[in-house]
């Protein structure tokens, strides 16, 4: 089940991407997910300036006239289309430096100096490296050891 899923937001993806493009805003995740008898697909959206709720109306609309034509989708679903809010999550490696000296929390998979749980100043990315700053000390965190980064609020 977890790899038709994972082959569904890949599709996904790869139809809301460049409608995102053409629209000025970028896709920050997506998720498919079953909650409550349903499957849901959600897509979190980001623009210049923040995303509006007629933004996520439009690409609302728009998005879900392709699934429908692509046809991607196994059943019946509910399309979610919102902002990422103030606790966007970081994703690629792009956004460690672009949300450089932000407030962020990171989560590791393997320790890092220690510990699972990071909270503080992103110093940004550079070579397989993410730099946060902790109470004045500085931490580098793998890239490929971080299982969650979100923009601390």
């Amino acid at each position: 089940m977890q790899e038709q899923t994972n082959i569904i937001i890949k599709q996904a993806e790869a139809l809301a991407k460049p409608l995102l493009l053409a629209e000025g805003m970028e896709l920050v995740d997506i998720t498919y997910r079953h909650e409550q008898g349903r499957w849901i697909l959600a897509l979190f959206i980001d623009k210049e300036g923040g995303v509006t709720i007629d933004d996520c109306v439009a690409i609302s609309r728009e998005f879900g006239d392709i699934l429908d034509i692509k046809d991607i989708l196994p059943g019946p679903y509910s399309l979610e289309v919102s902002s990422p809010g103030l606790d966007r999550p970081l994703k690629g490696v792009e956004d460690f430096n672009r949300f450089k000296d932000r407030k962020i929390r990171v989560k590791t998979g393997p320790l890092v100096a220690g510990r699972k749980h990071f909270q503080g100043v992103l110093l940004g990315y550079q070579n397989g490296i993410v730099r946060v700053e902790v109470d004045d000390k500085v931490y580098d965190i793998p890239y490929e050891y971080i299982a969650k980064a979100r923009l601390d609020i």
